[in-house]
């Protein structure tokens, strides 16, 4: 088995080693934030910060040398913002499940993906999914990063796990969050070009949050934790408590709709994309299955693939080299574990709020706004409702279940009613297992 492109190759796909190699570095430095950020939201989940970060770097390079040396794509992976608030703030802070349980379900949300992946339903499934609920899923996710952001920061108060009121938009954390979002946004421009913006947001953040006497609440990654949370997930007995199917079911979602979507967005308009069928799709998927697992093994949440390859992509990367280089660097960033401490979660609100931007579909929204016919050109205004209705339900409800169940049950009901839509199965199904799920939540098994 070929696993570095040859010359041929690399003429075909219109790249060179040079670019490869450019694309790598760009994307290491694109994502590098998450090194700083996951220690620092999943510590307030009780796992020791030195843990998180070992387990972040470690699975983070395992996946992403596997999605070079495997699929071959230039894609990158590492734990995902759309599931670490979720995992620190829903899963444990709220429903109070231990961190042990809460690596535990992410455990069997890989395992999922992966089963899956095997038999040809995942495929069935994602096909089923409309070009609207993608969007709406998306929306929600995006939503859902922002108000953690929001939180960290105080400008959102919770009640009882649910958002309640507002704090202090002029105070020194709030500040931290508007710089961040805007270095982000201007550095995140296409015409700067510019790759590590998230980062440099947040070491930007950071010197601000010294000067504005904002102090760091991220515990210090000592060396001596790097192997603290490796083995500790709780694989059976989580399941004693009736809501671990739901907290399942989103961490499930949130890793199987996720993937694919970004597989053919990063890849649109390139010649890694033939007919819509990505070139290496099912190894990819399997990579992205497998790296859930290992990061809840060793001790992180949900690995993803991360929408910032599109870096590597928009600067000619093409082929696994890209990921190979990106994965080197990984490794070697585990030199930099004294930096966490430095760094409070406050500084790396802007990212969130603008990670949560980045997910908005805004040139669908934009074009409703403006009233055209059809939004986007794919969406038309039922799909705009349910966006709009998924979004909202997220930002009241602070919730990814309740907001995946409202859309997968609208766009079944419009399949059955619906002029124009046809009824499909796996669409039903989905609706069904997600309405299991919440049945579970709320009125338990004895």
């Amino acid at each position: 088995m070929q696993i570095l492109p040859n010359r041929h190759e690399l003429e075909r796909l219109g790249t060179s080693w040079t670019t490869e190699i450019v694309a790598g570095v760009s994307l290491f430095m694109s994502l590098s934030y998450i090194f700083i950020v996951n220690p620092s939201i999943l510590s307030q989940a009780g796992i020791p910060s030195g843990a998180v970060f070992f387990a972040t770097v470690l699975a983070s390079g395992v996946a992403t040398l596997a999605m070079g040396l495997y699929a071959r794509l230039p894609f990158a992976l590492a734990p995902g913002l759309e599931s670490n608030g979720f995992f620190a703030f829903v899963v444990v802070a709220s429903l109070g499940f231990s961190w042990q349980e809460a690596l535990g379900l992410v455990f069997w949300s890989g395992v999922l993906c992966f089963f899956f992946t095997v038999i040809p339903v995942r495929q069935r499934i994602i096909d089923a999914i409309p070009e609207g609920l993608k969007a709406a899923i998306s929306t929600t996710v995006g939503v859902f990063v922002a108000i953690i952001g929001f939180a960290v920061t105080d400008l959102v108060a919770f009640t009882d796990g649910l958002p309640s009121g507002f704090g202090d938009f002029a105070s020194a954390k709030a500040l931290l969050l508007y710089a961040g979002f805007a270095t982000a946004l201007v550095l995140g421009l296409r015409s700067l070009n510019f790759p590590a913006g998230m980062l440099v947001a947040i070491i930007l953040c950071t010197v601000l949050a010294r000067l504005l006497g904002v102090s760091s609440d991220t515990p210090p990654a000592h060396r001596d934790e790097f192997f603290a949370a490796i083995g500790e997930f709780e694989l059976f007995s989580v399941f004693s408590d009736p809501r671990s199917w739901t907290v399942l079911l989103v961490f499930f979602a949130i890793d199987f709709f996720g993937s694919i979507g970004k597989f053919i967005g990063l890849t649109r308009e390139t010649n890694l994309q033939s007919g819509g069928q990505v070139a290496h799709m099912k190894e990819a998927l399997y990579v992205d299955g497998v790296g859930t697992a290992i990061g809840s093994a060793l001790g992180t949440s949900t690995v993803i693939t991360y929408v910032e390859s599109a870096v590597a992509v928009a600067q000619g990367g093409r082929t696994g080299v890209v990921a190979i280089v990106c994965a080197l660097l990984m490794f070697a960033s585990l030199a930099f574990s004294p930096l966490v401490a430095f760094v409070p979660v406050a500084a790396a609100s802007g990212v969130l709020v603008y990670v949560g931007w980045l997910l908005l579909p805004r040139r669908e929204l934009l074009d409703a706004i403006q009233g055209q016919k059809d939004i986007g050109g794919t969406l038309d205004y039922f799909d705009f409702a349910v966006v709009l209705a998924m979004g909202v339900l997220a930002g009241i409800t602070f919730s990814l279940d309740k907001s995946l169940l409202l859309g997968f049950w609208a766009y079944t009901v419009a399949g059955a009613f619906g002029k124009g839509r046809a009824f499909n199965f796996y669409l039903l199904a989905c609706s069904v297992v997600l309405s299991t799920a919440m049945g579970f939540q709320y009125f338990g098994m004895e």
